[in-house]
């Protein structure tokens, strides 16, 4: 089963209710932009002060305008006027906006901004029961000036996922070029070994994720201590286990990777019903 559907229900361009974009936008030229993947639950804005942050954080290190949050706020009481179901997605993306022909940003710049509205469904066995995952062939590149931040060029996370199309697989691991493990593509890693949480150090690439941040803010109140670190490959296998997270499926512990079966989901379990309470504690009400 899916657990999140394709289906756009509504999208603003610059404010205005459009499902396109100048073709010279250089968000899609060269992927030069940043984006957000918000959860929206009866007209609440889960974490909308950390993707807010991570956005901005992300504009500076590119050289991008950061926009008025009280813009985007506005914008996004438009989108989710058009919500039909009682959880949707909404994506946020910011991108350098018209720059015409040549790699060499326009200054100064009219940044653009796109707000879409997605239906969603999750579903809860998944969470109860853990996924499916798999390794991946495709590595992730090192970049310490793009490491963490969202930005819009995601070949490799495309690359990744198209080597799968099994439908009972739900995540697959992706190592960096010195054979690190990162992230999932769409997520960040956590594993429990040793009575520790451990998850993958992302200073030379991946992406800070949101639910990742959350936790190590919250360290202090987690069931185990939690160490940030490099993470060889065989560790996937000797770890009690393994558990996934993103500001969408909160956190998704693994029931199988590969060939190899974990017998436990405990710290997953109790970190999922923590994540979920503070998503509501630290949402936004639109």
């Amino acid at each position: 089963m899916n657990t999140l559907s394709s289906y756009m229900r509504y999208s603003l361009v610059n404010g205005q209710t459009l499902n396109q974009i100048a073709t010279t936008d250089r968000g899609l030229l060269y992927g030069d932009g940043l984006f957000e993947t918000l959860l929206l639950e009866r007209q609440q804005l889960y974490l909308w002060s950390y993707h807010y942050q991570r956005l901005c954080e992300g504009c500076l290190r590119l050289g991008i305008a950061v926009p008025d949050e009280s813009l985007l706020l506005d914008e996004m009481k438009q989108v989710i006027s058009h919500a039909q179901t009682e959880r949707s997605i909404i994506k946020l993306l910011i991108t350098r906006g018209d720059g015409g022909r040549g790699y060499r940003a326009p200054t100064p710049h009219s940044a653009t901004r796109i707000i879409q509205l997605f239906d969603t469904i999750q579903s809860i066995e998944l969470v109860k029961q853990g996924i499916r995952a798999r390794i991946c062939n495709t590595t992730l590149g090192r970049n310490v000036k793009l490491a963490g931040i969202k930005h819009l060029n995601r070949l490799e996370q495309v690359l990744a996922r198209s080597e799968w199309q099994h439908t009972d697989i739900h995540e697959g691991v992706m190592l960096d070029s010195e054979g690190y493990v990162v992230e999932g593509t769409m997520s960040n890693l956590f594993l429990v070994i040793d009575d520790v949480i451990v998850t993958p150090k992302l200073n030379e690439c991946g992406v800070h994720g949101i639910i990742r941040r959350l936790l190590i803010e919250q360290q202090a109140l987690l069931p185990l201590p939690m160490k940030i670190r490099h993470v060889h490959k065989q560790e996937l296998y000797e770890a009690n286990e393994i558990f996934f997270t993103n500001s969408l499926i909160g956190v998704w512990p693994v029931q199988q990777l590969e060939n190899h079966r974990y017998a436990k989901v405990e710290i997953a379990g109790e970190l999922s019903q923590k994540v979920q309470t503070w998503q509501h504690e630290f949402c936004m009400q639109l």
